[in-house]
C-alpha cells in the first residue's frame, strides 16, 4: 500500500474514533454524574447517533434530567432517534406504566418524529393512558401536529367520554375545533365531517402551525387572550358570542374585576353593589361577578344569590366575598376557618384530584417538567379567609404553607348547587337523560331516537371563589394569568353548561 493511502486509512480511522458514540458506560457514567455540562456534552454526542441502549439509558435518568435541568435539550435529542432507536423510544412510553413523568418524556420526544410510530403512540396515550393529564397532553400534542392521521386519533377518543375520560375527551373536542374551524359536538358528528373533510385535509384545509391548537402548556404567550386564540379557537369565539348583559359586574372598593374584562375586551355590564337586589336575572345564561368589598350582603341579597344559583346561574367572587356572600348563601359548602391572614406570596399547586378539571385548563402546565421550573406563587392579602375542606367543595389550586398557619391551603375552589337546593358532587356538567315528547307524555330518549325535544332537564349553578385580588396581577409567572385564566375558564364552562342543557 502506498504511503498517501496509509495517512488517508489512518485520518479515518481516527475521524471514526472522534466521531463514536458513547459506549453505554459512558453514557451511564455522564447521566449519573447529574452534572448539567457533563450531559450536554453527553447530549451533543448522542444527536442522531441514539441506539436503542442509549435511549433507555436516557429515559432512565429522570432524577438526572430533572436536578441537572436538561428537558428541553434530552427531548430534541430524543428526537434525532431512527431504526431501532426510534423503536425503543416508543417502547419506553410502555416501559414507563408506573412513571407519568417519563411517559410525558417520551410523548414529547415522539411529538417532534416524522415517522408513523410518532402519530401512532400519541394516539394510544390519548385514548387509552390510565393518567388523565398524560392523555390530554397526547392530545394536545396530536392537534399540534395537525395531520390525518392525529385528526382521526382525536375522533377516536370522543368515543369514551364517560367519568375521567370526559375531560379528555373534551380536550379532544376543542383541539379539533381548532384544527377544523368547526363547532361540533360528539364522535358521530366529527365522524360525518371528516368523511367530507378528509380528502382535502393537508391540500385545502392547511394544518395549524406549531404552538397553535394543543401543544405545549406554558403561560408564555402576552395575554390569557393570545393564549385561547393560539391553543382554544373554539373557546375563543364562545367568549366572542357572549352578549352585553351575560356578565354583571358588581363594584367594590378592594377590587376591580371589570377592568381586566375590559383590557381582554369581553363584553359587560357594571352595576351598583346595592342593586343585586333589584337588577334583573337571567340564571340560565348569566355570569356574576362580585368584586371583594368591605361590607357584608343583606340577607335578601344572599337569598337571591342562592336562588340564582340554584337555578343554573354561575357566580364568581374573590377574597372577602367568602364572608360577606359565601358563608351566608351557601353554609353547605362554604364554611371559614375564621383566621384572618397576614400578607403572604406563596407558590401554588393543582391538586391531583383536579388536575385536569376544565376550569384550570391552561392554568398549571401539564407537563410536570415545566411544571417544576415555572413555579407559579399566589398572592394572599392581609386579612384573608381560607374556606374550610368538604365535601362539597373541589379544590383548584392550594398552597401547602398555608396549613400550619391557617389550617387550610385551599386559595381557589368551586363548588355546585341543583336545583333541589343541594350541593352537586361529581361532573362539572350534571346531565339528566333527554327526553323525548310523545303523546303519553315523555319518555327516556333510546338509543336511534330523533333529537325530539329536550324536557326537564335540571341546570347546575356553579360558584368559583379566589383568595386573592386582580390588582396583584403583575406578571405571568405568578397569580396574574392563573386568575385570568380562571376567570376565562368559568365563563366558557356556562356557557358549555348552557348548551348542554
Amino acid at each position: 500500500m502506498t504511503r498517501p493511502a496509509l495517512v488517508a486509512l489512518a485520518l479515518v480511522a481516527v475521524a471514526a474514533t472522534a466521531f463514536a458514540a458513547p459506549s453505554p458506560k459512558e453514557v451511564k457514567d455522564a447521566l449519573d454524574s447529574k452534572d448539567a455540562a457533563r450531559i450536554r456534552a453527553l447530549l451533543g454526542q448522542l444527536r442522531g447517533e441514539l441506539d436503542a441502549a442509549s435511549v433507555r439509558a436516557v429515559l432512565d435518568a429522570g432524577e438526572a434530567i430533572h436536578a441537572a435541568g436538561v428537558y428541553e435539550d434530552t427531548v430534541e435529542v430524543l428526537a434525532t432517534a431512527h431504526g431501532d432507536a426510534l423503536t425503543a423510544l416508543a417502547d419506553g412510553y410502555g416501559r414507563a406504566r408506573r412513571n407519568p413523568s417519563a411517559r410525558f418524556l417520551v410523548l414529547d420526544a415522539l411529538a417532534r418524529v416524522q415517522d408513523p410510530i410518532g402519530p401512532k403512540t400519541l394516539a394510544d396515550a390519548a385514548k387509552g393512558d390510565s393518567h388523565p393529564g398524560v392523555a390530554v397532553y397526547a392530545v394536545r400534542l396530536l392537534g399540534r401536529r395537525g395531520d390525518a392521521r392525529s385528526v382521526e386519533a382525536l375522533i377516536e377518543v370522543l368515543k369514551d367520554a364517560r367519568g375521567e375520560r370526559a375531560g379528555v375527551a373534551r380536550e379532544a373536542e376543542s383541539t379539533l375545533g381548532g384544527l377544523a374551524g368547526q363547532d361540533l359536538r360528539g364522535h358521530d358528528a366529527w365522524s360525518r365531517w371528516w368523511a367530507e373533510a378528509k380528502g382535502g385535509w393537508g391540500r385545502g384545509a392547511a394544518a395549524p402551525a406549531a404552538g397553535q391548537a394543543g401543544g405545549g402548556d406554558g403561560t408564555r404567550t402576552r395575554t390569557v387572550i393570545d393564549r385561547l386564540r393560539e391553543r382554544r379557537p373554539g373557546d375563543l369565539r364562545t367568549l366572542e358570542r357572549l352578549g352585553r348583559d351575560e356578565i354583571l359586574v358588581f363594584e367594590a372598593e378592594f377590587d376591580r374585576v371589570q377592568n381586566v374584562l375590559a383590557s381582554l375586551k369581553l363584553p359587560h355590564q357594571v352595576h351598583p353593589r346595592a342593586s343585586i337586589e333589584t337588577v334583573a336575572l337571567h340564571p340560565r345564561r348569566q355570569v356574576l361577578v362580585f368584586n371583594c368589598a368591605g361590607d357584608a350582603l343583606s340577607p335578601a341579597a344572599c337569598a337571591r344569590i342562592r336562588q340564582f344559583v340554584c337555578q343554573g346561574g354561575y357566580v364568581f367572587t374573590s377574597d372577602w366575598e367568602l364572608g360577606n356572600l359565601l358563608v351566608k348563601a351557601f353554609p353547605e359548602a362554604a364554611v371559614s376557618g375564621g383566621r384572618r391572614s397576614a400578607e403572604h406570596n406563596v407558590r401554588i399547586f393543582p391538586p391531583q384530584t383536579s388536575s385536569i378539571h376544565p376550569l384550570l385548563r391552561d392554568v398549571f402546565p401539564l407537563n410536570p417538567w415545566e411544571a417544576e421550573q415555572r413555579k407559579l406563587t399566589w398572592a394572599v392579602d392581609g386579612a384573608s379567609e381560607f374556606f374550610q375542606p368538604n365535601a362539597a367543595l373541589t379544590v383548584l389550586a392550594e398552597a401547602p404553607e398555608l396549613q400550619p398557619l391557617y389550617g387550610s391551603t385551599i386559595v381557589a375552589a368551586t363548588f355546585a348547587y341543583g336545583p333541589d337546593g343541594r350541593p352537586v358532587t361529581g361532573d362539572l356538567r350534571r346531565r339528566a337523560p333527554r327526553r323525548q315528547q310523545t303523546g303519553g307524555g315523555t319518555r327516556e330518549r333510546q338509543p336511534g331516537d330523533g333529537e325530539g325535544e329536550v324536557a326537564d332537564v335540571p341546570h347546575v349553578g356553579r360558584v368559583l371563589h379566589v383568595v386573592s385580588h386582580f390588582q396583584h396581577q403583575t406578571s405571568e409567572s405568578g397569580d396574574g394569568f392563573a386568575l385570568q385564566q380562571l376567570l376565562l375558564n368559568f365563563i366558557v364552562e356556562k356557557q358549555e353548561a348552557r348548551r348542554g342543557n
